[in-house]
């Protein structure tokens, strides 16, 4: 038993010993919460470490559009972070609550033009080898239609 009973009946003191198995009851536990941790992290990912003075995107209000800051500051807990706004305001956010923005100076694969990649696009493909007579394809429909038409 448990609790201490309020009776004035004699009983006997190992009546009174609890029968409850607390090493049965902890590796009932372990296992539920192994079980849990495996659920809880089934789609859990690290996020990447920001630095100072990256521009990000946040959320002022869980309910409002995403505004645009700057990391001022990597805050004082893990995975928190100062984060001023576009409009001055200076926030503090968990790494969950905001995204990094790429702009180009960031990322120089971004800075190619269209024309930089058609031209590339352009020399990759001239160097392949066309040998079949069944690589190429002619797209025009009413060239197709035609051909069909005529075999008919």
């Amino acid at each position: 038993m448990g609790r201490k009973l309020r009776t004035f009946l004699p009983s006997h003191l190992d009546q009174l010993k609890p029968t409850f198995d607390v090493e049965r009851a902890r590796e009932a536990l372990r296992k539920r919460q192994i079980i849990q941790n495996k659920y809880a992290n089934k789609h859990a990912t690290v996020l990447p470490v920001l630095h100072q003075n990256a521009k990000v995107w946040f959320k002022h209000k869980m309910k409002k559009p995403w505004k645009q800051g700057t990391i001022i500051q990597v805050g004082p807990q893990p995975l928190s972070y100062i984060i001023k706004g576009e409009d001055g305001g200076v926030f503090r956010r968990n790494r969950f609550h905001f995204r990094q923005d790429y702009i180009e100076d960031d990322n120089p694969c971004w800075s190619r033009t269209v024309e930089d990649l058609y031209n590339s696009d352009a020399t990759e493909i001239s160097r392949i080898p066309n040998n079949s007579a069944d690589s190429q394809v002619n797209a025009s429909p009413k060239t197709n239609k035609s051909k069909i038409n005529q075999q008919l």
